[in-house]
């Protein structure tokens, strides 16, 4: 993953049969071996002479082919010549279950999923989850072990993943304003990495294939925000962060080329384990020594993450509602901690619907009122964020000053605003009252 580390070490053996072969031929014409015989000692592998002269021949190939290569990934890129085209690009090869996912016309990403040894085009019990609607339909076919539910809704969401990475991440198609769907759903399959984490090992690629949708997440965050936080920007900045985006896509299919995402995804899931990844700090990380193991059914553990999401959310809340401002970067971090608390658990009712919450469907059920409240938190402080993240733009490169005095005054209001919805819409009682459903 990535570009190779340093240079070729160069084995002190191949040095001294280099000026061994660079004596033999300098020799002149006064030499007492003929012609021929230098000839056979050049081309004999089995004697030194020969086996000197075939190494430094290979040497300098070698050294030529890196030359080119060097060339070819620092010189030809930093002139903006470099073209890092997909690796995989024929939807043909994509793994069976691409055709479980679905695109709506508007490009929005969906899986529809189906238990194991079904058919995806027969199965009664298929559903289809939109990762931009609620998934309240599901009820409890989904309410198998923990193992079980890793199988059927990972590996097809990376198979969906990497169509949108071929439908949209393209050096001619792809734009700041048309990458969001492919973000969301990057972002679905990091979230789907990180709640079912403990059923695959430590010593695996799940931390590896994790990264890589952690950097692309973030990295086609970067390039969205020159859309939709209204930056003023350069043309510059704006290939830099797309080529940014391209360089991550390049790695992650050269990874997946030589290590089979899918099939590890897939093949490796341990159904009794219980494994601890630190790396999934939004997850079962702050659970208190808990994870649940394979064969764990998935409604208990799911519910006992969620409590912990909206535990850390209510814990948050107060020291923000305390901030006068949100100006300063640590300000800023603080209620972008607590946003992430909250879109985990949307994400996850997005994914699992009422598997966590099997009231919801209930006649006077509030869990749909209080999710619509977190979720109008959500796009209240993300607003406020992109408002944030150009005017802390601005500031760091020392630009547009008018520019940024307005977005800080904008930035106050809109914070201001948002304590008074607190109160009015009483927030802390949407995240109590979905604590309770979980505990009744």
């Amino acid at each position: 993953m990535g570009a190779p580390r340093g240079g070729r070490e160069v084995d002190p053996l191949l040095v001294k049969d280099q000026r061994t072969a660079n004596i033999m031929m300098v020799k002149g014409p006064n030499s007492s071996s003929s012609l021929n015989d230098r000839r056979r000692r050049f081309f004999c592998c089995r004697c030194p002479e020969g086996r000197s002269a075939i190494t430094t021949t290979a040497l300098v190939a070698v050294i030529i082919f890196s030359a080119a290569l060097v060339y070819l990934f620092v010189v030809m890129e930093e002139k903006g010549d470099f073209d890092v085209g997909p690796i995989i690009i024929d939807e043909s090869v994509l793994p069976d279950d691409k055709d479980q996912v679905e695109v709506s016309p508007k490009g929005v990403y969906s899986v529809r999923y189906v238990p194991r040894n079904e058919s995806p085009l027969n199965s009664s019990n298929s559903n289809v989850l939109n990762n931009q609607t609620t998934a309240t339909t599901l009820g409890h076919p989904f309410d198998k072990n923990f193992a079980d539910l890793a199988l059927m809704m990972l590996p097809p969401w990376y198979t969906a993943s990497r169509m949108a990475m071929n439908d949209v991440l393209l050096a001619d198609k792809m734009d700041p304003s048309n990458v969001k769907n492919a973000r969301q759903v990057l972002l679905t399959t990091r979230d789907l990495l990180d709640v079912f984490s403990p059923v695959y090992p430590t010593r695996s690629l799940w931390g590896s294939v994790r990264s890589l949708y952690k950097d692309g997440y973030e990295l086609v965050g970067y390039y969205q925000d020159l859309d939709h936080a209204h930056v003023a920007f350069s043309p510059k900045l704006w290939e830099q962060r797309k080529k940014d985006v391209l360089k991550w896509k390049y790695n992650f299919e050269s990874f997946d080329s030589h290590h089979d995402i899918h099939t590890f995804l897939s093949k490796n899931v341990d159904t009794e384990g219980c494994y601890d990844h630190s790396e999934s700090h939004l997850f079962w990380g702050e659970l208190d020594g808990y994870l649940p193991c394979g064969s764990d059914m998935a409604t208990a553990s799911l519910q006992k993450l969620v409590a912990v999401q909206l535990n850390n959310a209510m814990d948050l809340l107060d020291p923000i509602l305390n901030l006068d401002t949100v100006l300063r970067v640590e300000d800023q971090e603080l209620f972008h901690d607590f946003r992430k608390e909250v879109r985990s658990v949307l994400d996850e009712w997005d994914l699992f619907g009422t598997v966590l919450f099997p009231t919801a469907n209930r006649s006077g059920s509030p869990v749909h009122s209080s999710l619509k409240t977190l979720k109008s938190a959500h796009q209240r402080l993300g607003k406020i964020n992109d408002n944030w993240t150009a005017y802390h733009l601005y500031l760091i490169r020392h630009e547009h000053k008018d520019e940024r005095k307005r977005l800080a005054i904008q930035i106050n209001t809109a914070w201001d605003d948002f304590k008074d919805w607190v109160t009015t819409t009483n927030l802390p009682g949407a995240i109590q009252s979905l604590l309770d459903e979980i505990a009744s």
